[in-house]
């Protein structure tokens, strides 16, 4: 079963020019009652026995968790999105270790790409695993967006971190192989119910994703209430960055720990400074003529002084002209004499 979406068309014509314009499409990662993609899409209507059977949604399960949500966060990596037991991606999580010396928590998933489980393309061979996503249960929600980057120590092979899953890319996984990953943690936690999420590029250039929406083994920042923050009181403000026309000032506070109100913790609500307007009043316009007055007077002593050079060039020159006149009266009257 596949739903219509609105899409785009190009035409290219032989002299490089080209016409866009919108067009229904045929959704091909619409495999589900609801579009996997958008949280809270009431997706078609279509509830035909083969549409349930061959594409039901994610189990509810109130004891397995909280219920699954999109998977809006890869919706650009994924041009097919295969139901978990038909794709030749599979994870499991193996174990978690906590480290009581360092304070800090690694959890470790075998993660593989099946050789002959092809179901979801089946005229097409198997395709490598090339990325996979550990995200957190719904059930816990971080206040800041940077935390899990705070509290991640390491990820093996490296990965990065985003607001509310680790991701390793470029893996390269052939079929038929395993590959072991896990991520460190600071401080002491347990696991619950998240999602793993698989996806890979076939030689034909589609991407094929999976997620296994309810897997008890991601961790769970939330279990270790020391994970919590709390705001300190506001600081002392600061001073004003101008002193006229229009300046700010700030205050900044503290992400503690609830457990011990000092140690930081990125885990809290809102901003971590302010500021406020301060020094709205024009400037004087005096200090400019002032200003100017004293630029003018410069320029004024600075002509005046170049003034008396040049006289002062003058009369030497005049003095010089003088003297050598002389000079020539008196050799003239020299001449005379003899």
């Amino acid at each position: 079963f596949a739903d219509m979406n609105q899409g785009i068309y190009k035409i290219f014509g032989m002299d490089g020019r080209y016409q866009v314009g919108m067009i229904e499409t045929p959704n091909p990662c619409y495999y589900y009652t609801s579009n996997p993609f958008r949280p809270d899409d009431s997706g078609s209507s279509d509830s035909s026995d083969d549409s349930k059977d061959n594409y039901a949604p994610a189990p509810t399960d109130p004891d397995m968790g909280c219920t699954p949500r999109g998977l809006d966060f890869v919706e650009d990596k994924c041009d097919f999105l295969c139901q978990y037991d038909a794709s030749e991606f599979s994870g499991t999580f193996v174990e978690r270790r906590y480290d009581d010396t360092n304070n800090a928590t690694t959890f470790v998933y075998e993660i593989s790409a099946d050789l002959t489980l092809n179901d979801c393309h089946p005229d097409e061979p198997p395709v490598a695993l090339d990325e996979f996503y550990v995200r957190l249960g719904c059930d816990c929600d971080p206040l800041s967006e940077t935390f899990l980057q705070s509290i991640t120590k390491a990820m093996e092979p490296y990965g990065t971190v985003n607001e509310n899953y680790w991701v390793w890319s470029n893996l390269e996984l052939k079929p038929g192989d395993k590959l072991e990953v896990s991520i460190t943690l600071e401080g002491e936690m347990e696991y619950s119910v998240g999602d793993l999420t698989f996806g890979g590029n076939s030689d034909n250039g589609y991407a094929f994703c999976t997620n296994d929406w309810m897997h008890n083994g991601v961790p769970n920042p939330c279990s270790n209430k020391c994970h919590f923050g709390q705001w300190t009181p506001w600081r002392d403000w600061g001073q004003c960055s101008k002193s006229c026309g229009g300046g700010k000032k700030y205050r900044i506070r503290d992400c503690v720990s609830v457990c011990d109100g000092k140690t930081p913790i990125d885990n809290c609500m809102g901003d971590s400074h302010s500021y406020v307007p301060c020094n709205t009043h024009k400037c004087d316009m005096m200090d400019s003529s002032d200003d100017s007055s004293s630029s003018s007077s410069s320029s004024s002593s600075s002509s005046s002084s170049s003034s008396s050079s040049s006289s002062s060039s003058s009369s030497s020159s005049s003095s010089s002209s003088s003297s050598s006149s002389g000079s020539d009266d008196d050799r003239s009257r020299m001449w005379r004499r003899r």
